[in-house]
């Protein structure tokens, strides 16, 4: 059965969760909220050490990580960092409906178990994907969403200056709140596009953070012109992976040399291109 939603199809296919974020508008003012409330739906926790399909934690189980659900070509997925991905005992933190249960851990091994597949890596870049299928009996309380690649903004439109906001559990924030999952929002700006498909934001991320979405505002800045171009919607830019450490250094007064090095959040985090996520997919 196929059913249309706007200029979607959706098939249901198998298992597999396959609700589409529909495009809102959003305000365009320079300043302020502009990701719509439902995008935090599809930034799920991936803790370590689950319990279970049906367990429901008193004591978060720690976040070491993030990952983002991900519709393309009628399949669901969840991306994440490829370094995350390695870690062993993960399980994907879900909301649901269903009071009793307000939050389910799914262990990595039972999901794949259910789609025979694993996880696949990006050759260069630090990112991993794998296919999101869960049990018939879940897909009417999970509270979970996805968004399409529509929403991605290619590399080369992405700006230096430009407004975004990065999801994600950094140290363990927004693990259980309000009997639910819910992501941190942290705000800055693209700070510097240094290479290929990766760039900087000023921004600042902690453990946990990695494999969280970057999501730019609505607005298109041409340098070239100094002009500023207003869209509808938001746009999905990639996912981030690291931040940059500041090491200072404690000299001895006697030997004049390092005794001890202090490393600190220098507030800049490194950002893999949607342009990456996209080629993943399309070669999965």
């Amino acid at each position: 059965m196929r059913h249309k939603i706007k200029s979607w199809n959706i098939p249901r296919f198998g298992l597999a969760i396959c609700i589409v974020l529909l495009l809102g508008s959003c305000p365009s003012g320079s300043y302020g909220q502009w990701i719509k409330s439902d995008w935090k739906k599809c930034v799920l926790p991936l803790v370590r050490e689950a319990l279970g399909k049906d367990s429901v934690s008193a004591v978060p189980a720690p976040i070491v990580g993030t990952c983002v659900v991900i519709l393309y070509d009628s399949s669901s997925f969840i991306v994440t960092n490829a370094h995350v991905a390695r870690i062993p005992g993960l399980a994907i933190g879900m909301n649901t409906k269903d009071p009793t249960y307000p939050v389910i851990r799914y262990p990595l091994d039972t999901l794949f178990g259910l789609t025979k597949d694993r996880w696949h890596y990006h050759s260069v870049y630090d990112v991993a994907a794998t296919r999101f299928m869960v049990p018939r009996t879940w897909r009417d309380t999970l509270d979970v969403l996805s968004i399409g690649v529509s929403l991605f903004r290619p590399y080369q439109d992405v700006q230096e200056g430009a407004e975004v906001y990065v999801l994600g559990f950094p140290i363990n924030i927004g693990s259980i709140s309000m009997h639910h999952y819910s992501p941190v929002y942290r705000g800055g700006i693209v700070a510097l596009k240094e290479k290929d498909n990766d760039f900087l934001i000023d921004a600042n991320i902690f453990p946990g953070n990695s494999g969280g979405p970057v999501f730019l505002a609505p607005k298109i800045y041409d340098p070239n012109t100094g002009d500023l171009y207003l869209g509808n919607s938001a746009s999905f830019a990639g996912i981030v992976y690291a931040y940059i450490p500041y090491v200072d250094l404690a000299i001895s007064a006697q030997t004049n040399e390092p005794r001890v090095a202090f490393t600190e959040n220098s507030g800049l985090a490194r950002v893999v291109s949607a342009s990456v996520i996209l080629e993943l997919l399309k070669n999965y």
